[in-house]
This record gives C-alpha cells, sequence and structure tokens, in this order.
C-alpha cells in the first residue's frame, strides 16, 4: 500500500523541554514507552507527527504534567478559532 505524504506545518510542543526536565535522552523514552526507536520521539518533539492518543498520555505520566502543556499554542489558537466561529 503506497500512501502520500502531505505537507504540513509543523505543530509546536513542548514535548522536548519536558523530557529534558525530567532528564531524559530521547533513547530513554522511546524505551521506557517500548517504541522502535528513538526517532519515533524526534518526529513527536520536532512536531513532524503527532503522538496518539495513547503515547500522548503515556509521555504525560512520565513527565508528570497534563496533556494538554505540550501543546499549548495549539491549545489556545483552537479556542481563538472555536470562539471566533460560534
Amino acid at each position: 500500500m503506497h500512501t502520500t505524504k502531505s505537507v504540513t506545518k509543523p505543530v509546536h510542543n513542548s514535548l522536548r523541554k519536558c523530557r529534558k526536565e525530567c532528564g531524559l535522552k530521547q533513547t530513554d523514552v522511546a524505551r521506557i514507552l517500548e517504541l522502535r526507536s528513538a526517532a519515533i520521539i524526534s518526529r513527536w518533539e520536532q512536531g513532524v507527527s503527532l503522538p496518539s492518543i495513547r503515547n500522548a498520555i503515556r509521555l504525560a505520566v512520565l513527565y508528570q504534567t497534563m496533556m494538554d502543556a505540550f501543546f499549548m499554542d495549539l491549545r489556545w489558537s483552537t479556542k481563538r478559532e472555536l470562539k471566533r466561529r460560534r
């Protein structure tokens, strides 16, 4: 099955900051979450791709924070957009 890549703007997030505050390396997080590679963590931190809901919850537990703390800019812009549409 062939999938086409869509070019989207990276989603700004604080995943890297949260990881660093916990003193973890990308390889540590990948190992703890039992992911295939630390490259997955890198893509999430760059905003190239997003973690699934399950993995976002797991990251929040690991980093001892709330999930929406990772994506505050997205949360606020979405809130403004939905408020404008009402």
